[in-house]
């Protein structure tokens, strides 16, 4: 009886990291819905403006709100500088600090390709590790 009960408790806690780790990796998605349109604004803005990406909490609120827009290059470096000074997100690359333009784009890009794969790798030990456990019980 304690082993059937250790060994659903552990399941349970797999089940448990496993949503953690989605549900993390589900704001790097919307994070890279935005890059999309940053794209996308990169061939609207004039050649002395970029895209940023800026984003924050609402008060009363729990969701990130995110906006992009167009700035030029040199207030974009004068918002990173003053993100890392006060440590509140105003873009994201990586879920990180960054200004938006090509490399972010594409360093966004790599991040979203291996956190899925990651996620597939993690889910898939998982489920061997569950179910060599219930092999060994039953």
């Amino acid at each position: 009886m304690k082993r059937l009960f250790f060994i659903s408790g552990f399941i349970t806690l797999v089940l448990i990291l496993e949503l953690g780790f989605v549900l993390g990796s589900d704001r790097c998605f919307q994070c890279h819905s935005e890059v999309s349109q940053c794209r996308h604004h990169n061939e609207v803005c004039q050649n002395n403006s970029s895209c940023f990406i800026k984003s924050y909490v609402p008060v009363n609120k729990t969701e990130m709100v995110y906006h992009t827009g167009c700035v030029e290059k040199s207030e974009c470096e004068h918002m990173c500088q003053q993100n890392a000074a006060s440590n509140s997100t105003v873009v994201m690359a990586s879920c990180k600090v960054s200004c938006c333009n090509e490399d972010f784009c594409n360093n966004i890009d790599d991040y979203i390709n291996s956190a899925t794969s990651q996620q597939i790798d993690t889910m898939l030990a998982s489920f061997f590790v569950v179910m060599t456990t219930v092999k060994m019980v039953f």
